[in-house]
């Protein structure tokens, strides 16, 4: 699980997913750059899966007690 002092919250990772996706739709971005935010895009993806899937977990042990 990601500790909550390291990481970030949803909406910080939506932010940064978006600013990315902004940035690789501009025809101005290097090649070599536009590798690196899409390299960072799947990483913060999988974060945001990972984000979700946790707090399904949270919502069924609450729904549970």
């Amino acid at each position: 699980m990601i500790s909550k002092k390291d990481s970030k919250n949803f909406n910080q990772l939506m932010a940064e997913l978006d600013g990315i996706i902004v940035d690789l739709q501009s025809s101005s971005v290097d090649v070599d750059k536009m590798i690196i935010k899409y390299q960072r895009a799947t990483e913060l993806i999988r974060e945001l899966k990972k984000y979700i899937s946790d707090t399904k977990i949270k919502v069924k042990k609450i729904k549970i007690e």
